[in-house]
């Protein structure tokens, strides 16, 4: 297994403890403001569980691409979901959470829209997306694809996607940010409104590849699974 689409996958396998230090902090903030932590401790844990399902999966079965495909949806949504809840949470140090928990139809409509819209997109329009599965599904009729092969595709030919380079700093910005402004806007529509920006840029954009990644390959590969190697 020397091909660098091992090392890649094995990246993915290591999303529990991504989860685990990510859904740390919403669990802190809680803790800290003496609030419930019950339910966000056992989702959590359902969200670290999902992943760890995925590694599990995979190891079962290395050399299946359904087995990898599989793998990277049951680590994405939970990815996603985490940074969903992590300025919810955060909310509750900068002493703004009554104002978005007053305001949850209106975020949850936004987020919504914004994935459906985000989705949409994707589906039609990522031709990256499109390449991928079409070279997949093209390999049905030989039944493998060979691994290094894979990760080119995977990679869409080695290029890095700008988003997941920058996320880590967008999530260590929003924080700080976020906190800021809390001290010096008053609470009104502007506050509400970086709130929503901050938080709701990673989530619906992860989701929407997902979603988008799902659809393909049922468009592309149906029921088909190839061999990797």
């Amino acid at each position: 297994m020397t091909s660098p689409l091992w090392a890649y996958v094995n990246g993915v396998e290591r999303m529990p403890v991504v989860l685990v230090v990510l859904l740390g902090v919403p669990i802190a903030c809680r803790l800290s403001a003496h609030e419930p932590s019950e339910g966000m401790i056992g989702f959590a844990l359902l969200l670290v569980v999902c992943a760890l399902v995925g590694a599990w999966q995979h190891r079962r079965n290395p050399r299946s691409l359904r087995s990898i495909l599989l793998l990277f949806q049951l680590s994405g949504w939970p990815l996603a979901l985490a940074f969903a809840v992590f300025m919810w949470n955060v909310s509750y140090l900068t002493g703004t959470h009554e104002l978005y928990a007053e305001r949850l139809p209106l975020l949850i409509a936004m987020f919504a829209a914004v994935l459906a819209i985000v989705s949409a997109y994707y589906i039609a329009f990522w031709r990256d997306g499109r390449d991928l599965y079409e070279a997949l599904g093209a390999r049905r009729s030989r039944g493998s694809i060979s691994p290094d092969e894979l990760h080119q595709l995977l990679t869409f030919k080695g290029r890095s996607t700008r988003m997941l380079a920058v996320m880590p700093v967008i999530v260590g910005l929003s924080v700080p940010i976020t906190m800021v402004i809390a001290r010096l806007i008053d609470r009104n529509i502007w506050e509400l409104t970086v709130f929503v920006l901050l938080t709701f840029i990673l989530p619906p954009y992860i989701m929407a590849v997902l979603i988008a990644r799902r659809f393909l390959q049922s468009r592309y590969l149906g029921a088909s699974d190839l061999t990797v190697g």
